[in-house]
């Protein structure tokens, strides 16, 4: 079963394609789902907020419609943030395990390339990216390259969630582990990067064969939507205009090259001193970026929970961190 959009009038993902001015992504519509490029991705992290947390594991698995495996690539990150050991309970990645990985300023830039390019062979073949809960981990992926200033790709990324729970009825829930034992797949690990990107390769696979075979990219868009990249936050440029005085005082600390001394609401160490980096804006939350010289890494503070601070002078080794 296919949804199909009515002759001379366009369809809902065209007009979000239209919208977003990807004339590449507006020809992908037409084609056969069984024709096309898809990269299964997935992420591990240190917690559920993608700004406050860090990615510590990627992977993705390139792969065509058919089911025939194009590439893949999987990639721990050292989060230079403690990782809490419920979640390790989660996913089993310990500090150890990432403590000598690089960090996802060397990861992800070249990581989304690969995701989010062509073959090579066919200029119109752009990815349709695939994730299961994908708002959870294209937010994670968005903050990274924000905090880079890159821009984001302008993939369509469709979520296994949304779509199984439009094809799927029989099934206890739609969380991956549980579809993955329903549908028969054998499988031993869950919450790892790599595994989990199979399960999601295997998962729409098994989705898009209830089709039927002419079911373009356009009609299964518009039977489960799609989400794409957008810019989460902004890294604010021009301080003294922002309307927060902490953020004015922020931005004043940066510009002349001064250290802070705070008190933190917030869980942990009350008192710290930091070098700040940048303040960066989501919605109308800001976020400071700094490193803490208690905790010996970057940290992310939310800016509202920082009851005073102080410029100090700045360290040699706050020096050092706004070099490296």
């Amino acid at each position: 079963m296919c949804a199909v959009a009515v002759r001379g009038h366009m369809s809902t993902a065209a007009l979000v394609l239209e919208n977003r001015n990807s004339p590449v992504a507006l020809e992908l519509l037409s084609r056969p789902v069984r024709d096309l490029t898809f990269v299964a991705f997935d992420t591990e992290t240190t917690g559920r907020h993608p700004i406050i947390s860090r990615m510590v594991e990627i992977s993705a698995i390139k792969f065509k419609g058919n089911g025939q495996i194009l590439g893949k690539r999987t990639q721990l990150i050292n989060p230079e943030q403690v990782i809490p050991p419920d979640v390790t309970a989660i996913h089993g990645i310990t500090q150890n395990m990432v403590a000598q990985m690089p960090k996802y300023q060397e990861v992800i830039p070249s990581f989304v390339d690969w995701m989010s390019a062509n073959n090579g062979s066919d200029h119109h073949d752009m990815p349709v990216m695939v994730a299961h809960n994908a708002n959870f981990d294209v937010g994670f992926l968005q903050v990274a390259l924000s905090r880079m200033q890159m821009s984001m790709p302008q993939n369509a990324v469709l979520d296994t969630l949304s779509l199984s729970r439009k094809l799927i009825h029989d099934s206890d829930n739609h969380k991956l582990k549980t579809l993955i034992e329903h549908l028969g797949y054998e499988a031993q690990t869950y919450h790892r990067a790599e595994a989990d990107s199979l399960h999601v390769m295997k998962l729409f696979l098994h989705l898009i064969s209830k089709l039927d075979r002419k079911c373009t990219l356009g009609n299964l868009l518009d039977e489960s939507g799609a989400i794409f990249f957008k810019d989460p936050i902004t890294v604010l440029e021009n301080y003294s205009e922002c309307s927060n005085p902490r953020v004015v005082a922020i931005g004043a600390a940066i510009e002349n090259e001064q250290d802070l001394q705070i008190h933190y609401r917030g869980f942990g160490i009350k008192d710290r001193k930091i070098t700040p980096f940048s303040v960066m804006r989501s919605g109308k939350k800001y976020y400071l970026s700094a490193y803490c010289h208690q905790a010996k890494g970057e940290r992310t503070f939310r800016v509202n929970r920082i009851a005073s601070m102080s410029p100090v002078e700045r360290s040699e080794l706050g020096s050092k961190q706004c070099q490296s």
